[in-house]
């Protein structure tokens, strides 16, 4: 009687231990989403401080019309509309650094269908120069920013995938 009454509270506290995990507290610290426009397929964002404001802004790789968005941080938790900035063909992939030494954050993509990356200088007052382009490998997939030959200047490293191979830019 006693093993059976064992037995009996062994599974009563397996079964309210299941449905514990079965039913966990979902509770987080975030609220309601909120939803911003961004061109056709976006597909890749960073963060960073494009228009020297300290608010913390957004940057978006658009794939299919080949173009980045911009959406300038408000400080109350909102964005501004955003801002196009033309890129190569097929930027799947977006990221930041101070290429020009100039103490503000550019924008690097990868541009999947030409084979290149697109610079993006950025002027201080939210707005970009026109892209420039340098080639790289076969399908550029991603794009990385670092100091990899220790000469204090930025570099840039992709992943290409159709050949299998990464370039690096010093």
């Amino acid at each position: 009687m006693v093993s059976i009454l064992l037995i009996f509270l062994i599974l009563l506290n397996i079964n309210t231990t299941i449905e514990n995990l079965a039913q966990p507290d979902c509770q987080t610290p975030f609220g309601p989403n909120n939803r911003y426009s961004t061109q056709i397929n976006p597909v890749s964002i960073i963060n960073g401080y494009f228009n020297n404001d300290a608010k913390l802004d957004l940057a978006i790789a658009n794939d299919v019309l080949n173009s980045v968005s911009i959406l300038f941080n408000n400080g109350d938790g909102t964005f501004q509309n955003q801002k196009v900035y033309e890129v190569g063909a097929f930027p799947v992939s977006v990221t930041v650094g101070d290429f020009n030494n100039d103490a503000k954050l550019d924008l690097v993509t990868a541009n999947q269908a030409e084979n290149t990356i697109s610079i993006l200088l950025n002027n201080g007052n939210g707005t970009f120069q026109k892209e420039k382009k340098y080639s790289v490998g076969t399908s550029p997939t991603c794009v990385t920013v670092g100091d990899f030959n220790n000469d204090t200047k930025l570099d840039l490293a992709t992943t290409n995938n159709d050949d299998r191979t990464i370039s690096i830019l010093f």
